[in-house]
């Protein structure tokens, strides 16, 4: 979500207590809002004005019960080096649902700071566990370099299945089922897992896909 002006404290602790109110409901949100001016020109990484995800609810509860409008009150400029791969997605792919179209509104993104946006979460899903490992493989997953665009999760899994080692295939495809509500998250083994996501952030840091026929 773009604004023409930056948020205040009493807006963004309003949105806060709105997010935590949707409970998952239809499905979990996350969500960035960031002023255009931090946009255009363009910067990396970027500058945001409120962000709210699941990952953050258990920290926003507390800040809601203690009614604390301070830690809204921004002192200091807050960056994500997540957003350009979010923008390069929008632009692939975004819907514009209110306002100006998307190419009034998002700069397009150096490919440099693309994959720069891309390793920047790698630590965060090197350590994902439980139902997070889900989401956290198919966003590993997501980004490519052949056709320098972005699938889906979904369609990110199906896509790599034919490139990763044979011994991998079948961790992926459950995940992508169990994605799709196709079947249930078998537990694998950790060591399996494990190599896995290094294998995944090997390619990713290496700008490649090497061939799986292993």
């Amino acid at each position: 979500m773009i604004t023409q002006q930056p948020l205040i404290a009493p807006q963004r602790l309003n949105l806060m207590n709105g997010f935590l109110a949707l409970l998952k409901k239809p499905s979990p949100i996350e969500i960035s809002i960031l002023c255009y001016s931090d946009l255009n020109p363009w910067k990396h990484p970027t500058p945001y004005e409120f962000h709210f995800s699941e990952y953050w609810r258990p920290k926003f509860e507390v800040i809601a019960c203690e009614n604390d409008l301070s830690f809204w009150d921004f002192k200091d400029i807050y960056t994500d080096g997540d957003i350009a791969c979010h923008v390069t997605l929008i632009n692939q792919s975004g819907i514009c649902i209110y306002g100006r179209a998307i190419s009034e509104t998002f700069p397009l993104v150096p490919e440099k700071d693309f994959w720069d946006s891309i390793i920047w979460g790698i630590d965060y899903f090197s350590k994902l566990d439980g139902e997070l490992l889900v989401t956290g493989i198919l966003t590993l997953l997501r980004s490519y370099k052949e056709n320098k665009a972005i699938y889906s999760k979904a369609q990110a899994g199906e896509w790599t299945i034919g490139l990763v080692p044979i011994r991998y295939r079948h961790i992926i495809k459950n995940v992508v089922d169990s994605y799709n509500n196709e079947a249930k998250l078998k537990d694998f083994l950790a060591s399996d897992l494990d190599n896995l996501r290094h294998y995944v952030i090997n390619q990713i840091k290496d700008h490649h896909w090497t061939n799986g026929k292993r």
